[in-house]
């Protein structure tokens, strides 16, 4: 004896008026389609976004450590990178100047300056157009903010010395560098940052400043991810 299947009201409707608007079914079974596959593709995209974006910043050798002390030569630098657990270590003088926009008004200028600036290993740059390093009293700048300077490549830029004089640099290059906004205290703040230039050491006296380093980049050996490892190496380096 053959068996019959009972279907409930509510599959009955959902049969009948699915047969009934084919147009519409056919829409909304495309519309769920289309949702899911663009879920998938925006998680996908995130995926790698993420691991190109950390492959990318890892491609400049950042410093794993940062400190910020008083002023030192290159004997501490070279005391630090004989320290256990220290790969690299190198120092840079930051200071902050003003430079005088084409409007008349003065703006901050950040400096970082380094003794062997060729040689940088550490938070390394890509440049974008003109020449990289600058000589001295030449400058560089980070292509951040680049387009609010009165001056391109070729150029030249009014700076404002602590003295109250200025020193015109002719700005001979434009670099791209992934760590702005990284350094020690400076909480990741990359959209608040000034304009960004870089130096020789020996061009600091010629603006009034110290030929003195302040800051010191350390990389390490080991684990990089490791909190705890990074912060016995910091506590090595600080000691």
């Amino acid at each position: 004896r053959g068996s019959t299947m009972s279907l409930s009201p509510r599959w009955k409707k959902i049969i009948t008026d699915s047969w009934g608007h084919k147009l519409r079914s056919a829409l909304v079974i495309a519309s769920i389609t289309i949702g899911l596959f663009a879920v998938g593709l925006i998680a996908s995209m995130q995926i790698i976004l993420n691991q190109d974006m950390t492959q990318g910043y890892e491609a400049v050798n950042p410093a794993n450590i940062q400190l910020v002390v008083s002023p030192f030569d290159q004997d501490l630098v070279d005391r630090v990178a004989r320290l256990d657990g220290v790969r690299q270590a190198e120092g840079a003088a930051d200071y902050s100047l003003r430079y005088h926009k084409a409007d008349g008004t003065w703006e901050p200028l950040a400096i970082q300056a380094f003794p062997e600036i060729a040689g940088k290993k550490i938070n390394q740059v890509s440049l974008q157009a003109g020449s990289w390093p600058p000589q001295d009293k030449q400058m560089v700048v980070d292509r951040y903010k680049a387009g609010e300077l009165p001056a391109g490549v070729g150029g030249s830029i009014q700076v404002e010395m602590p003295s109250g004089g200025t020193r015109e640099l002719p700005l001979v290059g434009i670099i791209q560098d992934q760590t702005i906004g990284a350094g020690a205290g400076a909480g990741g703040n990359f959209f608040i940052a000034p304009a960004q230039a870089y130096l020789t050491l020996d061009t600091l006296p010629w603006l009034g400043l110290p030929d003195t380093m302040n800051r010191l980049y350390v990389t390490v050996d080991g684990d990089t991810t490791d909190p705890v490892h990074l912060q016995a190496v910091a506590d090595r380096v600080a000691g």
